[in-house]
C-alpha cells in the first residue's frame, strides 16, 4: 500500500485521539483545582473584610494580626 503526501490513515486519527485524551485528562483536574483555589480565596478575603469590620475597635481585632 504505497501512501499519499498529505494522506491521513486511520492510525494518525488514533493517535490524534489519544493525544486529545491525555491533554484533557491533565487539563480538567489542574482547572478545577485551581478554581477551587480561587473560590476559596475570595471567600476568605470577604469574610475577613466582614470580621474586621464587625469588631472594630475591639482587642479581638489585634488579637487576630
Amino acid at each position: 500500500m504505497r501512501l499519499v503526501a498529505g494522506a491521513v490513515t486511520w492510525l494518525d486519527e488514533v493517535v490524534a485521539g489519544a493525544i486529545v485524551i491525555v491533554v484533557v485528562l491533565l487539563l480538567i483536574p489542574v482547572a478545577v483545582i485551581l478554581t477551587g483555589a480561587l473560590a476559596a480565596a475570595a471567600l476568605g478575603w470577604l469574610v475577613k473584610e466582614d470580621v474586621d469590620q464587625e469588631y472594630v475597635g475591639t482587642e479581638h481585632l489585634e488579637l487576630g494580626r
